[in-house]
């Protein structure tokens, strides 16, 4: 019960001290870093667009504009997990 108690208390002690170190070590995002990044993902989502609509100009039929839609979605689409 002595080992228990003992290992209870060293896991509470470790994860109390731990967490500063952590909260620390993690750089926060600045200014650049973030504009950056939103830049990078617009010109992402340009080229996208870019792609779609020179699809849509060649399509000949409404199968191949349901194509480029497939192919070139304008939205992120999360793949949702099969529930059991």
């Amino acid at each position: 019960m002595k080992k228990v108690t003992s290992l209870a208390l060293c896991t509470a002690l470790l994860v109390a001290l731990g967490a500063p170190l952590h909260a620390k070590s993690t750089p926060k995002k600045g200014f650049e870093t973030t504009k950056k990044e939103q830049i990078r993902k617009l010109e992402t989502r340009m080229e996208r667009i870019q792609k779609r609509l020179a699809c849509v100009k060649k399509a000949q039929s409404s199968a191949e504009l349901k194509e480029c839609s497939k192919k070139y979605p304008l939205v992120k689409r999360k793949r949702l997990k099969k529930k059991k």
